[in-house]
């Protein structure tokens, strides 16, 4: 089961926060992120997955019960970010 994570960088002051999603299962100790993103500002955000949304299920970052959102999507052994083609 894949797994995502946010870690924050304590020693900036400023978009010090980085995303990180993991494939699994894994088969050793130390595991390789599939999808990093660093630099982000996520203060006063989160992560979702699952429920209410439909299947397949996405993680959806950003503030809650609000349309200001993005969402990544497996592909390959990755993750990319939806694109709303209505953007």
């Amino acid at each position: 089961m894949d797994f995502a994570a946010v870690v924050i960088d304590s020693s900036r002051t400023a978009k010090n926060f980085t995303l990180l999603i993991f494939n699994g299962p894994f088969n050793s100790k130390k595991a390789t992120p599939a999808y990093v993103k660093s630099g982000l500002d996520l203060r006063e955000q989160g992560m979702s997955f699952g429920p209410p949304r439909p299947k397949p299920y996405r993680i959806v970052v950003g503030p809650f019960e609000s349309d200001n959102t993005w969402i990544l999507v497996p592909k390959g052994h990755t993750y990319k970010v939806q694109v709303n083609e209505d953007d």
